[in-house]
């Protein structure tokens, strides 16, 4: 690791060579034994490996086909930061099926307007309002990420439980129209996860394998998608997940923390990240919030 204070680094213009789900999706397989999450939640730290992320990436892929899920419809992720979120997002992008995260400040219903998704995937405190829309037709299937199962809902856990991984086909998106995630400004397919990678001069950053990266781009954006999941498994570093809420001295002095992300409005104190691990900060500006109305 070299010395000295850590970079901070603007988004600027550079070139994305490579398709970035194309490079994810290659990477999650290839580095199984390797660590791709560091988890700290209310119940400790766990350490998740790229063969775990693998795993149950595929189940849950296999889970959208047998539901019947398709590049035609998308799914709605309503959950905290704990690792369901990305195995449900990586499995999507398997899948070659839609994704997008529901927004802090909008109801479940009014997401699910706007994207027109047939499958929510939530925790117990979404669960009323979920069993709702599907009772509306609103939506076909409410995923419950639940210990406990529960009525008018498929159970998480059982569901990849019961699906085989060795029968996932994956479908992810190969052209570069297809839509891969949905956020608050629409649809992004891989022509333009590709661009915003490129803006972001994700090719320019500093990444070594070693790395564990802390993202705080907000996951419901694109941004936050490419930088907290797409960009850092990629390169086979793995990330940092906060589940606890900590402030930024209590994660740093905790963790090996050597990327960081974040948006400019809630950007940290650069004496925040001196004296610890950091080696390299990317700073991007903050992304619009626009009222969700259907595209």
């Amino acid at each position: 690791m070299s010395g000295g204070p850590p970079r901070t680094l603007c988004a600027t213009n550079a070139r994305w060579i490579m398709s970035i789900t194309a490079k994810f999706r290659s990477s999650v397989d290839r580095w199984r034994d390797r660590t791709a999450m560091v988890y700290s939640g209310l119940d400790g730290v766990q350490c998740l490996t790229f063969g775990h992320f693998a795993d149950h990436s595929r189940r849950f892929a296999v889970t959208l086909a047998e539901l019947g899920i398709t590049s035609e419809h998308s799914v709605a992720i309503h959950l905290a930061s704990i690792p369901e979120w990305w195995e449900v997002a990586a499995g999507s992008i398997r899948a070659g099926v839609p994704f997008s995260t529901v927004p802090p400040g909008h109801s479940l219903s009014d997401w699910v307007n706007f994207t027109r998704a047939e499958v929510v995937i939530v925790e117990r405190e979404a669960l009323k309002e979920a069993v709702a829309l599907r009772e509306e037709g609103s939506v076909r299937f409410v995923i419950l990420v639940e210990e406990m199962p529960q009525p008018d809902t498929l159970r998480y856990q059982t569901m990849l439980f019961l699906a085989d991984p060795d029968g996932c086909v994956d479908s992810a998106p190969d052209t570069q129209a297809q839509v891969v995630l949905l956020d608050e400004n629409g649809t992004r397919d891989q022509a333009q996860l590709d661009l915003d990678a490129s803006v972001l001069g994700l090719d320019q950053f500093d990444r070594e394998e070693a790395d564990l990266h802390w993202n705080l781009v907000p996951r419901h954006q694109a941004t936050g998608v490419l930088l907290g999941l797409l960009e850092p498994w990629s390169a086979g570093a793995a990330v940092l997940v906060d589940g606890c809420g900590s402030d930024v001295e209590q994660v740093l002095s905790r963790f090996p923390v050597t990327t960081v992300s974040a948006q400019r409005s809630s950007f940290f104190a650069r004496n925040s990240v001196a004296g610890n691990s950091v080696r390299n900060v990317l700073v991007v500006d903050p992304q619009p919030s626009i009222s969700t109305q259907k595209p």
